[in-house]
């Protein structure tokens, strides 16, 4: 595929371009077209896209905090990177129709949808707007101005993933390098480069010789989400493929569902990393009181598999397999990753109500 001119124009005044600031075009860029990319016939599928049951346990774990915030009468949702809106339409959907059975007195004031990309966001309007008091805000500080006095409950799928992440090498011989990509005879190349520009949270946890990746953007975003937080009361659920751990060569490129080359399409795949929850962890503040595990154990906790049960008996046989298959996915914890059990985790965390 040929070097977009908007890419080139990149290159010609930083060549060699840190490989960061070339995932943050890539993914910029890849967003924006207009054409389905979560979905089965897309590049990437993601766990709402499987099955219902995975929003609704999501609407249990709302239900949950609600009671540990004190059970206030109107809270409002946060959903960062919603994709299709799917999610929040499943938890929306949940909660509507326990509020109408009397089961939940609390009312959802506002729902926020953090989103850059223009025609995500004519999509989750036209998913959501119907069902809700939707409202799109480009970043933190733009939600801010935006969100009312009421407990806020932050939601992020598969967001972080999509950050731009930079990798730094440790030589055997201790020295530091940095990835950075080359435009030469239009064609991409990764090299490393040396380095003495590190940042403290990967020297501090530089254990070894190999290669490590780190998230800037996350000093962005996560100190004036916390400080809303402190300031209106809430709680937070990040779930996403990763570990605990910044020493991790997880750089990927997804189409088509088959992973890909990096550098062969820009602007034309699903660029991502593994998220290293460790350093989502280093901005909480210490008062919160926090829960990390797998998908898999969160989804059990929530009663998942009591639904599944539940649901089976109306369903038709070849329904009953394709929702049993999904489940399967979902919680599932196979060593390979196929199923996504044990490859993600969820960091969930509640202030206390004031």
């Amino acid at each position: 595929m040929p070097i977009p001119e908007k890419l080139k124009a990149i290159f010609n005044t930083n060549d060699p371009l840190p490989f960061e600031q070339y995932m943050a075009w890539n993914n910029a860029t890849y967003y924006a077209h207009d054409k389905p990319l979560i979905a089965p016939k897309g590049d990437f599928i993601t766990a709402p896209e499987i099955s219902s049951l995975f929003g609704e346990m999501i609407a249990l774990w709302i239900i949950l905090q609600w009671q540990n915030l004190g059970t206030p009468q109107d809270i409002q949702l946060v959903e960062m990177g919603p994709g299709n809106g799917t999610l929040m339409h499943d938890i929306l959907h949940t909660l509507t129709a326990l509020k109408k059975r009397n089961q939940i007195p609390f009312h959802i004031k506002n729902v926020f949808l953090l989103e850059t990309s223009p025609s995500l966001k004519r999509r989750q309007k036209n998913h959501l707007s119907s069902s809700c008091n939707l409202h799109h805000a480009n970043t933190i500080a733009d939600l801010q101005k935006k969100a009312e006095q009421h407990p806020t409950l932050f939601l992020a799928n598969e967001f972080f993933d999509a950050l731009p992440v930079a990798q730094y090498r440790l030589t055997a011989e201790q020295q530091w390098e940095k990835l950075y990509i080359h435009l030469e005879h239009d064609s991409l190349s990764p090299r490393f480069c040396p380095t003495e520009s590190i940042p403290a949270y990967i020297t501090a946890h530089a254990s070894a010789p190999g290669l490590y990746e780190y998230c800037a953007a996350l000093e962005e975003i996560l100190p004036p989400l916390f400080k809303m937080l402190e300031e209106k009361t809430g709680a937070f659920l990040f779930l996403d493929y990763g570990g605990r751990t910044p020493k991790k060569d997880t750089l990927q490129a997804l189409k088509h569902h088959r992973f890909t080359s990096l550098y062969a399409a820009p602007g034309d795949v699903d660029l991502t990393a593994h998220v290293d929850f460790q350093h989502i962890q280093s901005f909480m503040p210490p008062s919160y009181s926090a829960t990390y595990e797998t998908q898999g154990a969160f989804l059990k906790n929530m009663g998942i598999l009591l639904r599944l049960k539940t649901q089976l008996p109306k369903l038709s046989p070849p329904a009953q397999k394709n929702l049993i298959q999904a489940t399967e996915r979902l919680i599932g914890e196979d060593p390979q990753g196929k199923n996504m059990g044990r490859l993600f985790k969820v960091l969930g965390g509640t202030t206390h109500a004031k």
